[in-house]
């Protein structure tokens, strides 16, 4: 296990800022603040301590304690946290050492503070804010589906947990005691949130990668842990600006109800812009300086400062380099470790990334496996044991999967029109940029959904492939429901065929992957007269209302 030098700096820099930020709103006392980390200071230094005497004992009387390896790694990582709080105590008594002690105080009254807010201006920035918040929501939501390779249970989770942290920053808001120097506050606040969405969004595979090994999945609880520490400096600033924002005036006045529907303009912006514009184009780490960019330049065209108008410059002169340098392949790299990464794109299905593992092209949606190339065997698996089940098949309905060598299994047939139905448009472009198929007039390429497709057509097949991944989400559960099966039957000619796939079992079965293989087997004998199972590289459920074999020797 590496020594978590980022991810504990990462935490010790998130606490203490959101603590500063707190003390800056008057929520906080800077007593106690100091306080908390003078005692973090020294538990620490105790905690390095015993460990350090635990390993000297150790290495001077070469004991045998099974627990000194785990000993030295916490030693270590209690090293680096007691360097970064010490860090923090120097730079609070930095005067001290460079002799500038004394501080010129002003009192600026309120006729007198240079900024004073207008209800425009707080309307401006509400806009502003509102963009920010929705924009950050979606695009953190979408890292983390990905980086967890997560569904609706995920994404339901970290929505709630948004709202919640929100919330949790409204009431700390409403607790701020400040005076008239509202706005410089609410434009920090929403710089800081900015900030913190590009570090969160650049630094969640990380994160995720030194608790869990590449491919593990984590559990629902530590995905739920994870996403609550990553989401707190971006949700909980958003809480405590719109407080502010509202805070001033009475709920009666009509003030109060522009700044509201400021906030709410900018949100519904901010969703149109990211889900019908910039994702079409960017990634999602391109998007989060983007919009990070255009919110701070809001603010800054608003009140214009010297330290106020360079932040968006750096957030576009940042994405104009990102760009150049195609970082997101970089940061890319290390969500997929050990695959060299080609291409990552988003669509409005997830996000899409394409690697070379040894030769073999693989493609990922949302960190799920679509299917790779190089594998014939797989793909002749996926083609001839349904192919096989009519003497003369011609009319085949193959759902994806045309690109990880299903269609050119087909095309062996020579009787065999394919329709090809696959729905993201992206996820086209980039098989057919890196896994070109060969043109071929016996293939009909058809971008549509599976459902859709079947529920608008009146064409019939003699064999339906199915070659989606399992059933993880609601999304992909579409195509092993009861109904859609019934629609599969439907559109198959006197005893066609259906081929499903899943995983294989292996040698053995878990209760859970038990439950998952019997509930997509019993919907199938639920609709079809005769079902098989027939293992190999997947676990293949073949269909029909007429006659199934499973015999090789006979099939051949």
């Amino acid at each position: 296990m590496p020594y978590h030098l980022l991810l504990i700096g990462m935490g010790i820099g998130v606490v203490y800022i959101m603590g500063s930020l707190l003390v800056y709103l008057g929520i906080l006392s800077k007593n106690l603040h100091r306080k908390i980390w003078n005692y973090t200071l020294l538990a620490v230094f105790l905690g390095c301590v015993v460990l350090g005497l635990l390993l000297a004992i150790q290495i001077s009387y070469k004991l045998d304690w099974p627990f000194i390896s785990s000993a030295l790694k916490w030693h270590v990582n209690l090293g680096i946290a007691m360097s970064l709080v010490a860090a923090i105590h120097i730079f609070w008594h930095l005067r001290y050492f460079t002799g500038s002690s004394h501080r010129i105080h002003k009192k600026i009254s309120q006729n007198e503070c240079s900024t004073l807010v207008t209800t425009h201006e707080l309307g401006i920035m509400a806009f502003a804010a509102g963009l920010a918040s929705i924009s950050f929501q979606i695009l953190i939501l979408r890292q983390v589906t990905k980086v967890f390779q997560g569904n609706e249970f995920t994404q339901t989770w970290v929505i709630g947990l948004w709202m919640l942290l929100t919330g949790l920053g409204s009431v700390l808001g409403r607790k701020a005691k400040l005076g008239s120097d509202v706005f410089t506050v609410i434009s920090r606040l929403i710089i800081f949130q900015c900030i913190a969405a590009v570090i969160v969004t650049f630094s969640i595979g990380y994160i995720k990668n030194l608790f869990f090994p590449v491919g593990v999945l984590s559990p629902p609880i530590a995905t739920i842990a994870i996403s609550t520490f990553l989401l707190i400096p971006v949700a909980v600033p958003a809480g405590i600006a719109y407080a502010l924002m509202v805070s001033r005036f009475n709920a009666e006045d009509p003030c109060y109800a522009r700044v509201y529907s400021m906030e709410s303009l900018g949100s519904m912006a901010g969703g149109i812009l990211v889900s019908l514009i910039i994702i079409h184009f960017l990634t999602v780490y391109q998007s989060v300086l983007v919009i990070g960019g255009i919110a701070t330049l809001i603010i800054s065209v608003i009140r214009p400062g010297k330290g106020i108008t360079t932040v968006p410059l750096m957030f576009f002169l940042v994405m104009a380099v990102f760009m150049a340098a195609k970082a997101d392949r970089l940061i890319e790299q290390n969500i997929m470790h050990g695959q060299r990464v080609l291409a990552v794109k988003e669509s409005p299905y997830g996000s899409i990334t394409v690697t070379d593992y040894g030769g073999q092209l693989n493609f990922f949606e949302n960190g799920l496996l679509l299917f790779g190339t190089g594998n014939p065997v797989a793909a002749e698996e996926g083609v001839h044991y349904a192919m096989l089940q009519r003497s003369n098949p011609s009319e085949i309905l193959l759902v994806s999967g045309g690109y990880a060598g299903l269609t050119a299994e087909l095309l062996k047939y020579k009787n065999a029109h394919v329709d090809y139905v696959e729905v993201n448009g992206p996820l086209l472009k980039l098989c057919e940029k890196h896994a070109p198929l060969p043109e071929n007039q016996r293939v009909r390429f058809i971008r549509d959904d599976g459902r859709r497709y079947l529920a608008e057509t009146s064409k019939r097949y003699d064999v339906i492939i199915v070659a989606l991944p399992e059933p993880v989400s609601l999304q992909l559960n579409r195509y092993y429901t009861v109904e859609f099966m019934k629609t599969v039957r439907s559109h198959l000619l006197s005893n066609g065929v259906a081929c499903f796939n899943l995983p294989p079992v292996g040698n053995y079965a878990s209760p859970e992957r038990q439950r998952a293989i019997s509930s997509v087997y019993n919907t199938l004998t639920a609709v079809f007269a005769n079902v098989e199972v027939v293992p190999g590289e997947r676990d293949y459920l073949l269909a029909s209302d007429g006659e199934i074999l499973i015999d090789i020797s006979r099939l051949a």
